[in-house]
Parts: C-alpha cells; structure tokens; sequence
C-alpha cells in the first residue's frame, strides 16, 4: 500500500474517481492490504498489526467498504 499511496497521492481526480469505479465494481482488489509485507519492515505481532491496520485504514478512507481485502498472502523464504 506504501507504494500505491505514493502513486495514488500524484494522480488526477479524474483517475482517483476511475480506480474507485474499477474498485466498486470488483474489477480491481487490493490483496492483503498492508503498508508493507510483514518480512519487509514489521517482524514483531504488535508492529505487524499496525502496519496492516494502517493500510486498511487507507483503503477504506479512499474506497469504502468495497475495499476491504478479503484475501491475504505473504511471501515466504524456506531453506533446506
């Protein structure tokens, strides 16, 4: 969401209502929604939920309910 809020502050209002159409009609949905993936910058419980709550806090600012993510994932790293 980081990154996307950087892209989304630097747009038009004629491309914020477009990306909120494309949202409400489910053509566009933002996967895990946090500021950051959890193994980039919050590796602690605490820090992981706030970067999460942050992020959702945006999406729902900017787009409603229609927002909210519904499916999370994370990148994992295994060694063997």
């Amino acid at each position: 969401m980081a990154y996307f809020w950087r892209w989304w502050n630097e747009q038009t209002d004629d491309t914020k209502d477009l990306v909120r159409k494309l949202v409400k009609e489910g053509r566009l949905e933002f996967v895990n929604g946090g500021w950051s993936m959890n193994d980039e910058a919050a590796t602690y419980y605490t820090d992981i939920i706030d970067q999460m709550t942050l992020g959702h806090q945006f999406l729902l600012r900017e787009f409603g309910k229609h927002a909210i993510p519904v499916i999370g994932w994370h990148v994992g790293m295994y060694s063997y």
